[in-house]
């Protein structure tokens, strides 16, 4: 097996190596030309949701690749508003409270937990596992309603330059799903 990879039974683990250093927090600079990066994620979660929400949506090739998509962008955006321990973060990673110092923003309380989702997202949809083989539903609406409350959250709390530029790609803080 690779380095960080071990297999047990039917199930694909990646070990996640200890860091005994902190990541370095982005500058303001850098969060800056983040905000496209999670404007588009934020986009693009919705924009596939109203893709595999409905029944009129598409068919196919073109329904699975709207759910791998939605399932994608909600992985991270459940990385972004809900950040792992800081011994398990990656150098380079942005999170909501690196825009909104002091964020802690509160796991909505339903059926999954965000860490078995963002979990089930990595193992059976961005990797060939085992645990494909078995079947398991995706609830679109609670994934989006679990995310709508946390990215409201944050944009109430998002302070300038951020605010702005957010906007700037049709991402405010008023907007209703």
């Amino acid at each position: 097996m690779g380095q960080g990879v071990e297999r047990r039974g039917t199930q694909c683990r990646t070990r996640v190596v200890s860091r005994s250093v902190r990541r370095t927090d982005p500058t303001e600079a850098q969060l800056l030309a983040m905000v496209e990066h999670v404007a588009y994620d934020m986009n693009e979660l919705e924009a596939q949701y109203r893709a595999v929400a409905f029944e009129d949506g598409p068919t196919g090739s073109a329904r699975n690749a709207a759910v791998l998509a939605f399932l994608i962008h909600a992985r991270n955006l459940v990385a972004f508003y809900w950040p792992p321990p800081s011994g398990v973060q990656r150098e380079g990673d942005v999170f909501a409270y690196d825009f909104v110092p002091g964020l802690e923003i509160e796991q909505p309380n339903n059926d999954q937990s965000l860490s078995d989702l963002k979990k089930g997202i990595s193992t059976r949809v961005a990797h060939i596992c085992l645990l494909r083989a078995e079947k398991l539903q995706w609830a679109p609406r609670v994934i989006r309603a679990s995310l709508s409350g946390a990215r409201a959250e944050f944009l109430v709390n998002l302070a300038e330059p951020y605010r702005t530029d957010f906007a700037k790609r049709g991402i405010t803080y008023d907007q209703s799903y």
